[in-house]
């Protein structure tokens, strides 16, 4: 019962009628995902996520495509995304008063930490409309307000002061793509903030590393769940 953009932009339908958002972040509550406390700092907040106890967890990808969910990319709290939360907390000065965008949003942690380190205002992008359903969702669990859209923005310049991107590289077309967007926005003045865990495509040689968790701070089960990477690392475009 959903037609939904899917994680390539591409449209699925499942059956024929389309699940109405309300209904979606319903389920997404009460059957698919479960509640994750979070501390940054002296900055708490929950999120509903996709974790072992979740029956989405031993899902195979057919009953996933079967539920009309794809690949769940918004249930989980990647690394990337992690680092860039913590940084903003313990620095809110690189959100405060400023607009914001929080690229490929996933499940809205990045975003919702800039929201409660009083950004001015933020914009939650993600192309698969289930992860815009996650984002609202936790988003009015931690009393704050995000816009959403599921626009395709590389490429796109609405003027934002601050572009944040976790875990972005894990495709080499995708990461240059959109590397060479960050740097189009960088240059008219855009401050850009990167999270990732070290994945292969991450172009470190044209970035500055300014902050790096060991993974364990970040999440107790993060070693677990991030095929050995132990630490996630917040990395800036250089000054020209």
């Amino acid at each position: 019962n959903a037609e939904y953009m899917g994680v390539h932009g591409d449209v699925i339908h499942v059956n024929k009628s389309k699940m109405a958002h309300r209904s979606l972040s319903a389920r997404m509550k009460s059957e698919w995902t479960k509640l994750v406390p979070m501390h940054f700092g002296d900055l708490s907040m929950s999120l509903q996520l996709i974790t072992k106890e979740s029956p989405l967890w031993s899902y195979t990808l057919n009953e996933l495509d079967n539920e009309g969910l794809g690949c769940p990319y918004w249930g989980f709290a990647w690394p990337g995304g992690r680092a860039l939360a913590r940084f903003i907390a313990e620095n809110p000065k690189a959100v405060n008063d400023k607009t914001v965008l929080d690229f490929a949003s996933g499940c809205g942690i990045t975003a919702i930490v800039s929201k409660l380190q009083r950004a001015k205002d933020v914009v939650a992008s993600d192309i698969d409309h289930l992860a815009v359903c996650a984002i609202d969702m936790n988003a009015k669990l931690n009393n704050s307000f995000v816009r959403t859209t599921t626009e395709d923005l590389i490429g796109k310049d609405h003027g934002w002061d601050v572009v944040l991107a976790g875990d972005v590289c894990y495709d080499k077309e995708l990461s240059t793509s959109v590397f060479e967007w960050l740097r189009s926005l960088h240059k008219r003045g855009a401050t850009i903030l990167i999270g990732d865990p070290g994945r292969h495509f991450l172009p470190q040689k044209h970035l500055n590393q300014i902050a790096e968790y060991p993974l364990h701070t970040l999440a107790p089960d993060a070693l677990d769940d991030n095929n050995g990477c132990r630490s996630a690392s917040v990395w800036t475009l250089p000054s020209s």
